[in-house]
């Protein structure tokens, strides 16, 4: 049965597509659990058979992308960002030259090492010259983010991106792309990008960050704990001293049985278990807690000594993965399990001046915690912490896990061997020489970024066998004639688009399959299309949430929604222009 010239299955396709934009835009539910409920819809109602679904799972590309998350670890962890931070970018003087010494080389390590992982890592480098150059990180950040995105459209392994569109070509001619193949339009597009952007910095606002907000900010809404045996319990609030604390007050009392007191009369009682409710200065409300015997805690305890005494501040921003968003913390497990309080939320470069535990917490939100310190490798795909965490220093190692890198990859060009097996095998060596630990081998293992992959690996399986490819391929023929480089344009133009709204890899996966289809209709190289689709289906510029890379520098920087349309939408056409004339000029139709 087919309406409008396609099956039923096809426009079951075409439902899972909108379906999935619709959630990845208006919901936060993780990328993970969109793709795999995609994948699932496809299978049972037939789109796929289960075996051709579950093949995604198998795909060489899927497996050397976890590979390379755990081989870009091992190189951090080997010191290869800290010998680039001190011989390369060295201390600038002036905004300019910290400009150009930051997205220079982040470009050029984003073609071999993950963008995330850098961005999180040079996160630091640019605080630090932001404070040394009284600059707002504003000013820097989009440009850290922009640079890493740039530089990984370069080589096969710089954007997953890149290898799902390999994937496709593989699955239709049976040629392997190499890790060169998109390098020399790829430089081109980055070298005309980062011209740009020393151009267009002069439009990058200039923002409070969330991070200052909450360091600045004096009014924090602090809950404190009563332990049983405190001295303070038996007494009124103001017999006990704890509704006189310098330029704060005791909001209200929330009873152990779930009673609210409020307002706070100075002659009530205080109970074993009550917690206490403060608004003000949070430096003179954990003064009084330490004198009173009170704790921080999100259980009840008998006396403050119970609690171990190391307890620090932490602040990270959420990650569209992590658990915590959408919920409220209370309905969560997390300060329990780690022993920490969530002190204050900055949103937007505000901080909220609600109850912490009553937010519903969002991704890009600065979470500032009091507790035990948290492990940031344990958290890696969850949140970014912002302290000043140290960058693993460059020693005997770092040459060594540079050389072992460098040499896999030239085996690669010379096609001496898999890139697959040559990354199995730098992995292998990484934890051999130790600059990598086997927990820390496990912990860069991304399973999100697995599933989110094989969903979309099934998606374009499914684009391709229900004839969904062939009819778009069809109504882009029909709007370029005999004309194919009209062709690749409107295909580029429709992938720059759409990938501002969904994922990278979502958006190679779409139109990939397509771009393959009217290059074979029109009897040109399809590797034109394949590596042009490549470039635009990275360029998304002009949205925080439609790059990892944006969200990790969103919430920090107080950047809105207007920061990133205002400069992004320039970049998307200069690199979609360069990418469609690079493309045909180096890989000619």
């Amino acid at each position: 049965m087919e309406w409008l010239g396609l099956s039923i299955f096809a426009w079951i396709t075409i439902g899972v597509m909108i379906g999935k934009f619709g959630l990845s835009v208006t919901t936060n539910l993780p990328g993970d659990v969109v793709s795999l409920m995609s994948m699932g819809v496809l299978i049972v109602t037939g789109c796929v058979t289960t075996r051709r679904g579950l093949e995604s799972f198998s795909d060489d590309s899927v497996w050397l992308v976890i590979m390379l998350l755990v081989l870009v670890n091992g190189l951090v962890k080997a010191g290869v960002v800290d010998w680039t931070v001190k011989n390369v970018m060295g201390n600038p003087k002036s905004y300019r030259r910290a400009l150009n010494k930051l997205m220079w080389p982040v470009g050029a390590l984003s073609m071999f090492l993950n963008n995330e992982t850098l961005v999180s890592v040079f996160y630091r480098v640019v605080m630090l010259w932001c404070k040394n150059l009284n600059l707002a990180p504003s000013r820097m950040l989009i440009p850290l983010s922009y640079a890493a995105c740039l530089g990984g459209m370069c080589t096969l392994i710089g954007s997953p991106a890149n290898l799902m569109v390999s994937s496709v070509y593989l699955e239709e001619t049976g040629i392997q792309m190499n890790l060169f193949t998109p390098f020399l339009p790829g430089v081109c597009v980055a070298i005309v990008g980062l011209i740009a952007m020393n151009l267009l910095v002069r439009m990058l606002p200039v923002r409070t960050p969330g991070t200052e907000t909450i360091n600045n900010n004096t009014k924090y809404s602090v809950e404190l704990l009563v332990p049983t045996e405190a001295e303070c319990v038996g007494k009124t609030v103001e017999e006990a001293g704890l509704n006189k604390v310098n330029g704060s007050r005791l909001l209200e009392i929330v009873r152990f049985d779930g009673e609210v007191i409020f307002p706070v009369s100075k002659d009530e009682f205080i109970l074993g278990g009550d917690k206490l409710v403060y608004t003000g200065r949070i430096r003179s409300v954990l003064a009084m807690r330490n004198q009173k015997g009170l704790v921080s805690a999100t259980h009840h305890v008998f006396r403050a000594s119970e609690l171990k005494r190391n307890r620090v501040f932490q602040m990270v921003t959420l990650l569209t993965a992590s658990p915590l968003v959408g919920n409220r913390i209370l309905e969560t497990d997390f300060e329990k399990r780690y022993n920490v309080v969530l002190v204050a939320v900055a949103r937007n470069g505000e901080q909220l001046q609600t109850i912490p535990h009553d937010i519903v917490l969002r991704s890009r939100d600065i979470l500032l915690f009091e507790g035990q310190p948290m492990n940031p490798e344990e958290f890696q795909y969850e949140m970014m912490f912002l302290d000043n965490l140290p960058v693993p220093v460059s020693g005997n190692k770092t040459a060594i896990a540079t050389l072992s890198v460098v040499g896999i990859m030239v085996a690669n060009a010379l096609n001496l061997i898999d890139m697959l097996h040559g990354c199995i095998l730098a992995c292998f060596l990484l934890v051999g020489i130790r600059c990598l630990s086997v927990k820390q081998f496990q912990s860069s293992l991304n399973w999100q970024l697995l599933c989110s992959y094989c969903g979309s690996i099934c998606l374009a399986t499914a684009i391709n066998d229900t004839g969904l490819a062939a009819k778009m391929a069809t109504l882009v023929q029909g709007l370029a004639g005999t004309n194919p480089i009209l062709a690749l344009l409107i295909i580029c133009t429709i992938t720059t688009f759409i990938t501002e709204f969904i994922s990278n890899v979502g958006a190679a996966a779409v139109f990939a399959p397509v771009g393959f289809y009217i290059a074979s209709n029109m009897g040109v190289n399809p590797l034109t299309f394949m590596v042009a689709i490549m470039f635009c289906a990275s360029s998304s510029f002009a949205t925080p949430g439609s790059c990892d890379t944006h969200e990790l520098v969103s919430a920090p920087a107080g950047y809105t929604m207007g920061d990133f349309a205002r400069i992004g939408v320039p970049m998307n056409f200069i690199t979609l222009v360069t990418s469609v004339v690079a493309t045909v000029i180096f890989i000619p139709l």
